[in-house]
């Protein structure tokens, strides 16, 4: 197995993983009479899917190829937002917790301080970072009402 194979491996084992939860969440919309967060949940897993088709298709054409700023980083941030909106539309009441919430945001930016440190993208992390904060705090507040 050659090494180019080996560094992909993870990635086409994620997309293989990605392209059987698309199928089982396709059967559940249908089955769930098109429930709102089965949508969300089907849209994550495509977008996911074609982010992840993406990267290895770049990493083939261009391998050892920088890439500061590309499609699937926006799709990643589109993957957090849908995911966001899929707990949104879980969540009964209004508001977020404000104390979950406000965890989740210091944790994203936490997150967004050492992604700065490690790659030196600013923009780049940021903009994801912002979009990783909206789904924590999403996630945080459905946490927060369970318990």
């Amino acid at each position: 197995m050659s090494a180019e194979l080996m560094a992909l491996a993870p990635a086409l084992f994620q997309i293989g993983v990605l392209s059987a939860l698309l199928a089982l969440s396709a059967r559940l919309v249908r089955e769930s009479g098109r429930a709102l967060a089965a949508v969300f949940l089907t849209f994550v897993f495509s977008l996911w899917l074609l982010t992840d088709l993406y990267w290895v298709i770049y990493d083939i054409m261009r391998p050892d190829a920088r890439m500061p700023f590309a499609a699937n980083e926006i799709g990643e941030a589109a993957v957090f937002l849908l995911e966001a909106a899929m707990l949104a539309s879980l969540r009964r009441g209004s508001g977020l917790a404000r104390g979950p919430a406000i965890g989740a945001l210091i944790f994203a930016a936490c997150n967004v301080a050492l992604w700065v440190g490690w790659s030196g993208e600013w923009a780049d992390d940021l903009f994801i970072g912002t979009a990783y904060g909206c789904f924590l705090a999403q996630r945080r507040w459905i946490w927060a009402a369970r318990c």
